[in-house]
């Protein structure tokens, strides 16, 4: 009523949309944790010795990335915003 910018959602299509961007994202975020581990992995051997480490940085590293995206993209959407 009183906002000059009105977000809009097109439903099915912005779901669709937030899915195949979220997953993009996970694709490259993984390459790029993958690439950072295996760099650690030779400086530091431990890392093939004890794989619960290896394995957690593995799965919750492109999550944790993706939050962060997210985070920065809400930010900056809200400063263009305003």
């Amino acid at each position: 009523m009183g906002h000059d910018h009105q977000t809009r959602r097109d439903g099915v299509w912005f779901l669709l949309r937030t899915c195949v961007i979220c997953c993009a994202l996970l694709v490259f975020n993984s390459a790029f944790v993958v690439a950072f581990v295996e760099g650690l992995a030779q400086q530091y051997p431990v890392l093939d010795q004890v794989g619960f480490i290896r394995q957690s940085v593995l799965i919750g590293g492109p999550l944790f990335l993706l939050g962060v995206e997210w985070f920065l993209y809400d930010q900056l959407a809200q400063r263009i915003r305003t």
